[in-house]
Formats: C-alpha cells, sequence, structure tokens
C-alpha cells in the first residue's frame, strides 16, 4: 500500500520540522513557503502534484520535485541525545513551491499522486497591521483598544501598535 503524507504542523516542536510539513508553518501573505510531502515506500512514487485553489478559483497544479537522498537534519554531536533521537524511516521525500494569498484570501492546496489525494488543506492570509485608536466614542466589543491613559514607568504612551491578523481576526 503507498502511503501519501502531508502534515502542515507536523508535530509543533519549536525548532525541528518534518519533511511532511509546512515550511514555514504559517506563512505570512505574500510569503514563499514550502509544501513538504512523504511517500512510502521509497520509489514507489513517480509523480506528486500540487493542486491549488485561490478563494474558490481554481488555481495551478504544480509538480513535487523529489529530494534525493533525505536524511534527517541532526543536531550536531555525539551524545546520548544524538543516539536516542536517530530515526531511520524508508520513505521519499518530495517538495512544492507555493506562496500565501494577500491578507483576507484564502489558498486551499492538495496533493494527488496516483489514486491517492489527501485532505484540502487552506491558508488565509495574514499579515501585520498598524494602528492606534484612544477615542472612548469609537470602543466596539470584542476590539482591543489602547489609551493613554494610566501608564506607569517613563510615561511614554505606545507609538505603534501592530497585530496580525487575516482580516477577520487578530492572531497576535
Amino acid at each position: 500500500m503507498i502511503e501519501l503524507i502531508h502534515n502542515p504542523l507536523g508535530l509543533e516542536h519549536p525548532y525541528e520540522q518534518g519533511p511532511e510539513e509546512r515550511v514555514p508553518r504559517q506563512p505570512l501573505a505574500g510569503e514563499s513557503f514550502t509544501v513538504g510531502i512523504v511517500t512510502r515506500p521509497p520509489g514507489a512514487v513517480k509523480r506528486v502534484t500540487v493542486h491549488t485553489r485561490l478563494n474558490d478559483q481554481p488555481g495551478a497544479v504544480i509538480d513535487a520535485v523529489k529530494k534525493g537522498e533525505w536524511h534527517p537534519e541532526l543536531e550536531i554531536g555525539a551524545g546520548a541525545e544524538y543516539l536516542e533521537r536517530l530515526v531511520r524511516v524508508e520513505q521519499d521525500v518530495w517538495r512544492a513551491a507555493l506562496t500565501a494569498p494577500s491578507v483576507g484570501d484564502t489558498l486551499t492546496y492538495w496533493i494527488e499522486s496516483g489514486d491517492q489525494v489527501t485532505p484540502a488543506y487552506t491558508i488565509r492570509g495574514c499579515g501585520w497591521q498598524t494602528g492606534f485608536q484612544s477615542q472612548p466614542d469609537q470602543l466596539q466589543p470584542g476590539v482591543m483598544h489602547l489609551r493613554p491613559t494610566g501608564i506607569t514607568g517613563a510615561g511614554r504612551a505606545p507609538q505603534q501598535v501592530e497585530w496580525l491578523t487575516d482580516g477577520k481576526r487578530a492572531h497576535r
């Protein structure tokens, strides 16, 4: 049986990413990212394609590129931690390059190889927005407001505030 594996967020390890993950996991609007794909057993798959849709409109079909002789990137050193982490998995690793959509737009992609198809994965374009609102008469429920009152310390108000948003909700 052939396995076609893509796990966009992987294990969400802060320092390591698996070959089947998206890099970066959460790309910003307009940023290129790589779709990592794993197929097993090695040599069984000859072609992998990534199909896209932008805002419900058909998009490009991209041929993934097979990486020759993939090996995990391991930390330098030969201590016990290194030996415990050494994992040998027989698989082929593929890569496809995409670009994250503009803020508020959605990019949906799925991967095909022969009769194998992954679920569809959707990325909503996120970007950093700036602004500062300090007028009490403009308060809206569910919206964060900053006012230059009650400042402690050096007595300074923020000069600029940024938040990461997809056009519908703030993420950071």
